[in-house]
């Protein structure tokens, strides 16, 4: 997923950072997917699994997510 961001930490922003999920967080309640039905999957345990190559979901919408994941899994990364 395509999207701005400067750390883990840092304020999204759409751009060019790309959207990941930490495992160890993950509490697996599917908001992520339930936000970005093209960029996340639930797989049969109910944890998020991404889009290869990143989803096609709204920037806002990819924000959203990060602001809502209860378990803060959630976040964006630079790509450089």
């Amino acid at each position: 997923m395509s999207l701005g961001s400067s750390s883990r930490t840092g304020t999204p922003q759409a751009g060019a950072a790309e959207l990941r999920v930490d495992r160890v967080d993950c509490s697996g309640h599917g908001i992520c997917a339930s936000l970005l039905p093209r960029t996340v999957e639930l797989d049969e345990w109910g944890y998020p699994v991404l889009a290869p190559g990143g989803g096609h979901d709204d920037p806002a919408d990819v924000e959203a997510a990060v602001r809502l994941c209860p378990a803060r899994a959630l976040y964006l990364m630079d790509r450089g």
